[in-house]
């Protein structure tokens, strides 16, 4: 509380002449607002309404200050209304407020702001009813207290920006530029006659920087922008510490984050996006729950966040969007055909998640949004036409997941409207030509009536047409048309759908995973005509695009989801490159650059900075900051300026990004960036044994053989796609007891037919290469890398394992497997990175190296593994004498993460999952501590979790556990994310995984005998060979144990150096 305040209002109650009690309650009723305004207490407002009231009831009909009584009533209702959002409130202030003019005389002082009020409270009507006379009025009565204002008159000011401010809004219902022009000089005059330490100064600025942030919304004026942000911030400086209800802070900070919103959408900087989000949320959290603002507020947050989603694709973006929206639309406010909007922009995030995540319940609710957002919009409004389209959108979509005939019937009838309410030169109509042609393609595939699919093709070349060259959805309005002509019985239609996809992949302001699909599209199509070099060409150059695609900024699951869209696109373009005569060492780095996208800019980040941020930090923040930009969506269909704004400075941001690339390439050093490694940099890697990439597509199956020697070619005619494709349908790994028997007997089937048609071919090709393999050991070792179809095959168990046969991979090489020659790279440096800092703490101490084994004999929620406990035995046995063992029994994943940053070798007993939806979810199942009187709960270490650990001491990892190797994310099969994988990229140079589910007593027999056979040769350190050595030689005795039974033995497997 004020104690001047509570003063005056103390003296207005106490005054003892009952006959100027109408002069006392207006008193009272000032002294209650004034309170009011410096603490926000809502009775002291009410008290003053109702001293207002009063004072007009007992005042007589003659008295002269009757219209100061009614504008009295007026102004404080209208702050009640502006609190409560209550119509009734602003329909007694426009009362009241008439009434003071028309009580006012001509030339009476008070005359002046009885008409400023009254145009105000004209101007609130407007803002909550939309009608038109409200704003006729508000700016008649706005001139009129312009014209009899004096020069010297300290309202001057305000009257005059309160004209600009009506003009303004006028001009965004008309868009007539004279309005804006003329709002804009009121505000600067309003600013310049005011003092700098005058009260109304905030709102003038306030008002000043949004005229000029519509100017720059009309003419892309980057000054204007500048100027309005300027002015916010000045509006916003001049409040702190002076608006103790904060409610001017919120409104200046909400204008602040728009403006920044829109310095984002104009140069792409991801800083500008947050910093709006920021102001965003600080608005929101100023004002009051009940505040009729709140719901505005909370609107524009939504926005925000459904932007930065749309900009980085991360979940928890949209989650944000939809939970700010929700809680705006519940909430009581002052614009009515804003509700509409954020229906509307609901409907829409609703949407998304719903394609992002699968819920059902997310699109009725998106439908139910979008449908109460057009009835919310009255017939006649500009908005009518965008909210319909929205509604289509939705119901399309509810119709592709549901089947419901009627659901596509009323889209397309929705979406005709639509169309029909958009006017022809409106950059919104070409979007939603093509929204209409996608439906009309759908109704075809129903009722495979050509009619309709011939409308489609006619609505999509009427929405290209009406787009701009240079515009960043052409990429994808043209790859709806080319789908639509491919699947046209029309031969004339045919012929032009490789054009379409042709120029769709060509129009390099678009969207790079807008216009990946369409060069996947035109690649299939020139192998039908077997025009292999177009092909070749298109498919080489789309892989350069997948770094652009793949943003560092991105979260894990959203790096999946960006490239699983094209699965595939790596060992397609190295067939691809073979086929059309290229030689084989420009295939193999175009398979390089573009698979393990993800493990790969991992890998960069384990090497502490990338080269190019430690030599050129300027160029390499630029590098990521136009990437990023040339990914932003093209924008809200609901404002067609801002489209407009943001095709343009993509447009800037995709010339800049290319000179940003020649200009690093021009660096020392960097002149293979984004290039990939070279052909001789990736030989280089196989200089302790040749590295076997074996590459199946449907156009043919190679092995690229990389050795000392040199880069060779294998073709594997009897490797076939279709082959492959045969026995992995069996799902041979998958089994139970019923079928073991079968399964195994056909998986032996299935080993020895990969020894004939691949891994035989391989080793023959092999032998004039000199050995580089395993001390003592008469085999080589070998590195295997499968892609395309080979991804998941064991090219290590291959053969025929009968006792006494040698025709199988284990009697002539010593495998290992790695995700890429990259990762195998990784795997070698930080072996040696490991060994020098060991070496150098070992100078200082005598400890022992750490081995740290996880045991889960029980785990919640899984079967018992009783033979963990004797698998732990025998590790101790093994190894004591060398290492300092810590066992962890059924830990926790704090407890495992712990260890791992402290231990040399780590040993896991116990169940593992993998996840074929989200690959990084696969995980060790560990437990929780039971709270008291409680059982233990499941908890889990992810392949998420651990890749994004850096373990300074990591040498081996050995994880006896089901499934830990296993690639089963069929849209993701070149990225190669496993549990195995996460713990090379964390920095274990050596992994032991399983490629299937595993037994649990075969699992502690295969450890067993691979930690005696190190222990007794003092190589369970070793950075030769012996690792994957001791490996094979354990397999090799589980082999003789379970003979016949490969299902047993053959799917444990070392990657690594």
């Amino acid at each position: 509380m004020d104690s001047k305040a509570d003063e005056a209002v103390s003296l207005a109650l106490a005054h003892p002449n009952p006959f100027d009690r109408p002069k006392v309650l207006t008193s009272l009723s000032v002294e209650l607002a004034n309170r009011f305004e410096l603490t926000g207490q809502l009775e002291d407002l009410n008290g003053s309404i109702k001293a207002s009231k009063e004072a007009i009831c007992l005042g007589q009909a003659e008295d002269s200050q009757q219209a100061i009584w009614f504008t009295n009533l007026s102004v404080n209702l209208g702050r009640r209304y502006d609190r409560l959002g209550q119509q009734e409130d602003l329909e007694e202030a426009v009362k009241a407020a008439e009434e003071a003019v028309r009580l006012s005389p001509t030339e009476h002082p008070s005359r002046l702001f009885c008409l400023y009020n009254l145009s105000n409270n004209y101007g609130r009507r407007y803002s909550s009813c939309g009608r038109m006379e409200d704003l006729k009025n508000a700016i008649y009565r706005a001139e009129e207290a312009v014209q009899i204002v004096a020069p010297d008159d300290p309202m001057l000011a305000l009257v005059i920006n309160h004209l600009g401010r009506v003009l303004h809004v006028r001009y965004e219902r008309t868009g007539e530029l004279e309005d804006l022009q003329m709002a804009i000089r009121h505000a600067e005059k309003a600013v310049q006659l005011l003092p700098s330490d005058h009260t109304h100064l905030p709102q003038c600025l306030s008002e000043l920087s949004g005229n000029l942030g519509l100017r720059y919304q009309r003419t892309g004026a980057l000054e204007d922008l500048d100027q309005a942000i300027l002015r916010v911030k000045q509006a916003l400086q001049l409040t702190l510490d002076k608006d103790p209800q904060q409610a001017q802070q919120a409104r200046y900070l909400n204008s602040l984050g728009n403006l920044l919103e829109s310095k984002y959408e104009r140069t792409g900087q991801l800083q500008d996006l947050e910093a709006a989000i920021n102001k965003a949320e600080m608005a929101s959290k100023l004002l009051p729950k009940g505040h009729p603002f709140r719901a505005l507020y909370l609107s524009n947050l939504s926005n925000k966040f459904a932007m930065r989603y749309e900009r980085t694709d991360r979940l928890e973006d949209l989650e944000e969007a939809i939970s700010n929206a929700r809680e705006a639309v519940q909430l009581p406010r002052i614009d009515e055909h804003g509700l509409a909007t954020s229906l509307s922009n609901l409907g829409v995030q609703l949407r998304w998640r719903y394609e992002r995540i699968g819920n059902m319940e997310d699109l009725e609710d998106a439908v139910a949004k979008a449908r109460e957002a057009v009835h919310s919009t009255p017939p006649g409004h500009s908005d009518r036409a965008p909210m319909m389209s929205n509604l289509g959108l939705v119901l399309q979509r509810r119709y592709m997941s549901t089947g419901q005939m009627s659901d596509l019937i009323e889209a397309i009838d929705i979406e005709q409207i639509a169309v029909l309410l958009t006017p022809s030169d409106h950059a919104s109509l070409a979007g939603r030509l093509i929204n209409l042609s996608t439906k009309f393609q759908m109704l075809f595939d129903r009722t495979k009536q050509t009619e309709y699919l011939d409308e489609a093709i006619k609505k999509a070349e009427r929405g290209v047409q009406a787009t701009p060259s240079d515009h960043p959805d052409l990429a994808m309005y043209l790859n709806i048309l080319g789908r639509q002509q491919y699947k046209s019985p029309n031969p004339l239609h045919h012929t032009r759908a490789l054009d379409s996809f042709l120029r769709s992949w060509s129009c390099v302001n678009g969207i790079p995973s807008k216009r990946l699909p369409s060069a996947v599209a035109a690649i299939n199509l020139l192998q039908d005509q077997r025009d292999w070099s177009r092909a070749s060409e298109i498919a080489n150059d789309a892989i350069r695009v997948l770094p652009i695609v793949n943003n560092r900024s991105l979260a894990r699951d959203d790096q999946q989801h960006a490239l699983s869209m094209f699965a595939g696109l790596a060992a397609t373009a190295c067939s691809l490159s073979v086929q059309a005569g290229r030689d084989v060492s420009e295939a193999l780095e175009i398979l390089e650059l573009g698979r393990g996208a993800i493990l790969g800019l991992l890998i960069d980040d384990r090497r502490d900075i990338s080269q190019l941020l430690l030599s050129c930090p300027e160029e390499a923040k630029l590098y990521e900051s136009l990437r990023a930009e040339v990914n932003v969506p093209a924008g809200d269909p609901l404002d067609a300026g801002r489209q407009q704004q943001k095709a343009k400075s993509r447009q800037d941001a995709v010339v800049n990004l290319e000179k940003c690339i020649h200009r690093i390439r021009a660096i020392p050093g960097h002149e293979r960036f984004l290039r990939g490694a070279t052909a001789q940099e990736l030989q280089q890697q196989a200089k302790t044994g040749p590295i076997t990439i074996v590459n199946v597509t449907q156009l043919r199956a190679d092995a690229i053989l990389v050795s000392q020697s040199g880069i060779n070619l294998v073709p594997l005619p009897d490797f076939s796609f279709q082959s492959i494709q045969g026995w992995i349908d069996l799902g041979l790994t998958n089994f139970t007891r019923s079928d073991y028997g079968k399964k195994n007997k056909l998986y032996r089937a299935f080993l020895a037919w990969i020894w004939k048609a691949c891994v035989q071919v391989v080793l023959e090709k092999l032998t004039d290469e000199p050995q580089t393999g395993v001390s003592k050991s008469r085999c080589r070792r070998i590195w295997w890398i499968g892609t395309g179809a080979a991804c998941t095959i064991p090219f290590h168990a291959a053969g025929d394992h009968s006792p006494g046969s040698a025709q199988n991979t284990f009697s002539h090489a010593i495998s290992s497997y790695t995700p890429t020659i990259k990762a195998l790279d990784f795997a070698r440096e930080r072996i040696a990175t490991t060994r020098v800092a060991d070496m150098t703490v070992a100078a200082a101490t005598v400890n022992k190296k750490a081995l740290a084994i996880v045991l889960m004999p029980e785990t919640p929620g899984e079967a018992d593994l009783p033979y963990v406990t004797g698998e732990a035995s025998n590790i101790h046995a093994s190894a004591a004498s060398a290492f300092s063992i810590q066992e962890l029994r059924c830990p926790d994943a704090d407890e495992v993460r712990e260890r791992l940053q402290e231990c040399h070798i780590f040993h896991y007993a116990g169940h593992g999952q993998s996840n074929p939806r989200d690959p990084s979810d696969g995980c060790l199942v560990l437990q929780k501590r039971a709270q008291p009187l409680g059982k233990p709960i499941q908890d889990r270490l992810t392949v998420r979790q651990i890749s994004d650990m850096y373990l300074p001491h990591a040498h081996l990892a050995y994880l006896s556990a089901c499934s830990t190797a296993e690639n089963s994310a069929t849209g993701l099969l070149d990225e190669v994310i496993h549990l195995v994988s996460g713990f090379q990229v964390a920095g274990f140079g050596h992994v032991i995984g399983s490629m299937w589910p595993s037994a649990d007593g075969v699992c502690a027999e295969v450890a067993r005998d691979f930690y005696a056979k190190l222990s007794q040769e003092d190589k369970l350190l070793s950075r030769d060979g012996s690792i994957p050595a001791a490996l094979q030689a354990a397999v090799i005795k589980a082999r003789e144990r379970y003979s016949g039974q490969p299902l047993l033995w053959a799917q444990y497997v070392h990657f690594g150096a």
